[in-house]
């Protein structure tokens, strides 16, 4: 059976736009759908070009100057980051709906104890001996996009008196077992259970998930993102539909320099610049390629080791071996031995970006990612699109999920 697209409404081109988008299944149940736009222009999408709209480009940003004590994060798209396709930026949700990765341990605090299953969800039991708290993502803070975000999974039957799921401290509201939406800027600092002093908890079962939107759905555990999308120079991670089977083209990789590769100490220079070279990839063929590298810690150089005044790295290949290697000119005050070298490598987690020689092709195999590359590329094909020059973030955050019938 042929497949249409109900009509699309928009309302005037203001700075928040919402389309409504009204979707009949066999002339029965209806369900409405909003989807947010910060601000551009209705555009139509050719549909001739369209139809050829099969690849989806990775991209990577690094906003300043990495040095060894001050490192720089690299930016990728990855789960949480915009994924920018053409003239449109579409989240796409690599990992799955649930953007909690709940980091706490099984533990008894205050006479509670907190046991974090499997599928992490939390079981609960005992007496709360005084206010008693657990903060589901310890040691790390949740980045996100700017927008509207639902808890769920607190138990129904919670009250400020006894127990409920927050974030952020609870400062706008907690879930007590019916969901909480939240406005978050950017930046999550908790997730907590919270139990009040005195709650008797017998086999209370917690299923916390942060999802996108202002409403809730059923429970799904968080999934960790295998993909990941960057760009260095001219050469681009991509999603690609080969023959109908969406793949992942990886034209880069990376690295975790952290003491166990093979190393050298080469020189000490006359500016107190210790030269290292670190070897890691073998059988790199493309010398046309392997300039092409980023890190989180130092700066590319061109310049010779004899007149390098500064702490950087420079790419090097072995054409005769055929291994890709790195230069790390680091000043010799923080290491001057192979040994001391790779302490500090250990200890300061350096971060390297470079372009493989040959690209490889993995399938993906996530029905949530694959569900949505469809209907993207079915929105593409079948629908306006919204041409948005002037907003690095992502103004449209509900696709259409699934297709009228008459």
């Amino acid at each position: 059976m042929n497949k249409y697209f109900l009509p699309i409404y928009h309302s005037e081109l203001k700075p928040w736009i919402k389309w409504w988008i009204l979707k009949r299944l066999n002339g029965g149940e209806s369900t409405l759908k909003a989807v947010t736009i910060s601000s551009g222009t209705l555009t139509k999408v050719d549909k001739s070009k369209a139809l050829s709209i099969k690849e989806y480009y990775g991209n990577t940003v690094q906003n300043g100057t990495p040095s060894p004590e001050s490192p720089v994060e690299i930016q990728t798209i990855s789960g949480d980051n915009t994924f920018r396709i053409n003239d449109v930026n579409y989240r796409l949700d690599f990992g799955g709906k649930n953007f909690l990765n709940i980091t706490a341990t099984s533990q008894t605090i205050n006479g509670i104890t907190f046991t974090i299953n499997e599928d992490k969800t939390v079981t609960v039991n005992g007496t709360a001996t005084e206010l008693t708290i657990l903060n589901l993502i310890t040691g790390t803070t949740l980045k996100v996009l700017n927008g509207n975000y639902f808890l769920s999974g607190c138990p129904s039957g919670g009250s400020s008196d006894s127990y409920s799921l927050d974030i952020n401290n609870g400062a706008d509201g907690r879930d007590y077992g019916s969901g909480k939406s939240y406005w978050v800027s950017g930046t999550i600092n908790n997730v907590r259970i919270r139990i009040a002093s005195g709650t008797v908890c017998n086999n209370l079962l917690f299923k916390p998930m942060l999802e996108k939107g202002t409403v809730g759905t059923e429970f799904s555990p968080y999934v960790a993102n295998p993909i990941e999308l960057c760009k260095i120079g001219d050469y681009k991670d991509k999603i690609v539909n080969v023959g109908g089977t969406w793949k992942v083209e990886k034209n880069n990789d990376k690295v975790g320099l952290n003491g166990t590769q093979n190393i050298t100490l080469q020189s000490i220079n006359t500016h107190n610049i210790a030269n290292f070279l670190i070897t890691f990839a073998s059988n790199y063929t493309d010398s046309t390629k392997y300039t092409g590298m980023l890190t989180n810690r130092f700066t590319k150089q061109t310049s010779g080791i004899s007149t390098t005044t500064t702490e950087g790295f420079l790419p090097t290949l072995n054409s005769s071996s055929n291994v890709l290697g790195v230069y790390l000119r680091i000043s010799s005050s923080r290491a001057d031995t192979t040994t001391s070298m790779n302490t500090w490598l250990s200890n300061n987690n350096v971060i390297l970006y470079y372009v493989k020689s040959t690209p490889t092709y993995e399938t993906i195999t996530n029905e949530n990612l694959i569900q949505q590359l469809n209907a993207l590329y079915e929105f593409y094909v079948n629908s306006s699109s919204v041409n948005v020059s002037n907003n690095s973030e992502i103004p449209l955050e509900v696709l259409l999920e699934y297709y009228g019938r008459w």
